[in-house]
Order: structure tokens, then sequence, then C-alpha cells
């Protein structure tokens, strides 16, 4: 038998349907380059097993090919490792090699991932809990993995099954920041905290891929993070809240039906929002402000909030005035209290922080009105290595209107 690519593709993707098995192919091809014929005896005898024990076969010397790989083709192990867990196999003998790895800030984020992998499905890490604790992995998979260990240490099985259900339908990524927040709500000191999480546990793994009755399922816990919450869990949870706007893509819900859902829904999430914009952490006020203006995109009010908004139009950090900007712009045209202007044009500054004219800058022709009256407010240059751009604000002294403009590359 020889181990063609096109034959290992066809035989893996037969033995796991819903598993890519790219980088397992290249482990094997690399293990009959170094091995011999004797890897295509042990592949005959993985294939003719069932799933769960065809990766447990092959777990032990795909691992063994970590040492006779080039360094830059290490993460192709860690993923073929990946793949033999999320079909179902034993990752005992892996677990040095992802340990190791994840002291290696090349390797980290992708031992993160198996052993994610791993925990969900009630394997014990902690063999490397100790490198864990080191990790030089990116910082969010490793308190995603450290979450799943603790709930295996607190022996919360049944819900460790329903998170990894979920997180196998999820059809993209964008609510996996919000199913953390469920995650650490588990871990909660209190009853009723984890009674919610429960709940909203339960409504999630019923929604299956359908991303709008997810989004509505992880609402509750969203809303409590924003109310008691420290800084990053605020940010997270209006960041979660953001994701809304991707939900209608999937979903079995008709559009008017979707939009029947959360409208209702919308204002009571800008107050929670507006709570925050005056937020001393900076990340967290940027957050509230950016889930603001989609919000507002998606249907939302600000009558009840004006007050609010007219004082984040005056906050120091332009991350938090410009979202808020754009917010009661879009607001005000759509309740028809402001006319419409032009792209790039607005009633009210969107970046500068006073309508005060910068030193040295003369006036220009202003787009609106023709009227040599517009004065620069706002001057931002942005560089980096493949990009050089500026943004510019004026003001209009005639007609009164702000203009926005950017060039570079």
């Amino acid at each position: 038998m020889e181990l063609s690519w096109r034959y290992l593709e066809k035989s893996f993707r037969g033995r796991w349907p819903r598993i890519d098995p790219t980088w397992l192919c290249w482990v094997v091809k690399h293990l009959r380059e170094r091995d011999g014929a004797a890897v295509e005896a042990l592949v005959e005898d993985a294939l003719a097993r069932a799933p769960a024990d065809a990766a447990s076969v092959l777990m032990g010397p795909v691992t063994s090919a970590w040492p006779s790989v080039d360094e830059r083709d290490r993460d192709n192990v860690l993923q073929a490792l990946e793949i033999l867990i999320r079909a179902g196999g034993d990752p005992g003998p892996a677990l040095p090699i992802l340990g190791a790895a994840l002291g290696d800030r090349r390797t980290a984020n992708h031992a993160c991932s198996g052993l994610r992998c791993a925990a969900l499905r009630g394997w014990s890490v902690a063999p490397v809990r100790d490198q864990l604790a080191r990790a030089q992995g990116e910082r969010h998979r490793v308190r995603a993995l450290q979450r799943l260990d603790e709930l295996g240490r607190r022996g919360l099985h049944d819900e460790l099954r329903a998170l990894d259900a979920v997180y196998r339908e999820q059809p993209v990524g964008n609510l996996f920041e919000a199913i953390g927040l469920l995650e650490e709500l588990l871990l909660s000191e209190t009853d009723e905290a984890v009674a919610l999480a429960r709940r909203a546990l339960t409504r999630l793994r019923a929604a299956g891929r359908d991303l709008l009755r997810s989004w509505l399922a992880l609402l509750p816990v969203l809303r409590r993070r924003l109310a008691t919450g420290d800084a990053d869990q605020r940010a997270r949870a209006a960041r979660a809240v953001g994701q809304l706007r991707y939900a209608f893509s999937e979903t079995e819900e008709s559009e008017d039906q979707a939009r029947r859902l959360i409208l209702p829904l919308l204002d009571p999430l800008v107050a929670a929002l507006c709570e925050h914009l005056g937020d001393a952490a900076s990340h967290t006020a940027t957050m509230a402000a950016e889930t603001l203006e989609i919000l507002v995109g998606l249907g939302a009010t600000l009558s009840r909030v004006r007050a609010e908004l007219d004082a984040a139009l005056d906050d120091e950090r332009v991350s938090v005035r410009s979202p808020c900007a754009r917010a009661l712009s879009r607001y005000l045209v759509r309740a028809g209290e402001e006319a419409a202007l032009p792209p790039g044009t607005s009633h009210r500054r969107t970046y500068a922080a006073a309508e005060t004219p910068l030193p040295g800058e003369r006036a220009t022709v202003c787009p609106r009105c023709q009227q040599r009256e517009a004065v620069v407010i706002y001057r931002h240059h942005d560089r980096g290595q493949t990009w050089d751009n500026t943004l510019i604000e004026s003001m209009c002294s005639a007609c009164g209107v702000f203009t926005v403009r950017s060039y570079g590359y």
C-alpha cells in the first residue's frame, strides 16, 4: 500500500467525516519518509478500528514526530494532534509535547488549542497545569483553557459536555467571547449566578447553529457582566453584545421576525452601555461606544440617553467621542430631527475635542457651501510599516457643517 496524500485524505475523511485531516496527512507522510513501511501497517491497523480507537492508535506515532521535524514545522504536529483529539483519541501520549509547546511563543497557541479540545471532551490536563501557568500564548487562549480546566476540577462534567456540543455547532467564532463569559459565570461563587449560567447554557445548546437564537440565549449573561463585571468583563460583554450585527446571517428566522425579536431589546441595552461611556478604563468605554453605534444601526433609539451622549461628545478620548457622534447623527437623521448630509459630513464634530482651529492652519473652501470658511480642528497622522494615513476634520463657520476626510495608503 502506498500512503499517497490522496489516499490518506480520503481514508481519514471517511473515518472522521467532520474533521479536516490535512495536517494529519502531513505528519503521516513525514513518518513514512522517516520510518518506512512500518507506518503503512500502523495506518491500516488504525483505519480498521472504530473512529475514537483509530485516533488513539495514531496519537503515539504522531507525537513521536515532534523531535524529528524542523522547528518551523512543529505547528503541523500540534495541529495533527488536535485533529486526533477532536476525533476522540486519548491525548495522554501527547500531553508532554503539548506541555513543552506551551513554553514557546511560536507553538503555544496551537498547544492551547489542542489542550482546549481535550478539556472539552472531559480529559484531564492536570499534567500540564504548571506549564499552563507560564504559557507564552495569547492571553485569551490561555485563559480559555484555564477556565475549562477549572470546570473539570470542580466536577462540572455535564457542563463541559454541553459546552463541547455548543462549540461544535457554532458556525463561526463570533460568540466565543460571550461563551467565555458564560464559562466564568459557571465558576461563580454564588448559586444564583451559576443557575443563570446553566439556564443560558441549556438554551444555547438548544439553539444549535442558529446565531440569533444563540445570541439571545447568551443575553442574560451579557447583561449581568455589563452590570456587575470588572473592567475587562464589561468590555468583553459590550463587544459580545455587538456581535448581534452578524447574527442575522445564520438564523432560521425571517428578517422581519428577527427584527421583531431584537427591537424591544435594543433600547435597554443602549441604556446599559451608556452607563459605561465615562468608564475610567478606556477599553471598556471604547467598546461601549462602538457597540452603541452598532445597535443604533440596527434600529435602537437614543431619545432617553441624550444627556449621556452629549456628555460623551466631550470625552477626552477620541475612541469614545467618534462612535457616539456617528451614532447620534445617524439616529437624529432617522428620527427626522436633522437633515441628511452627504457621506463624510456631519452636523457635529466627530473626532475633534473642541471647535478650536488648529494653529497654523489656513481656511479652505467648504465642500458644502463653497465658502472659504472651513478651518481644520482635528488632524491625526497614523503611520506603520505598510500604511501611512492622515485623518482631518474641518468646521465651516459659514454653514456650520463638519467635514471628515482622509488620505494616504
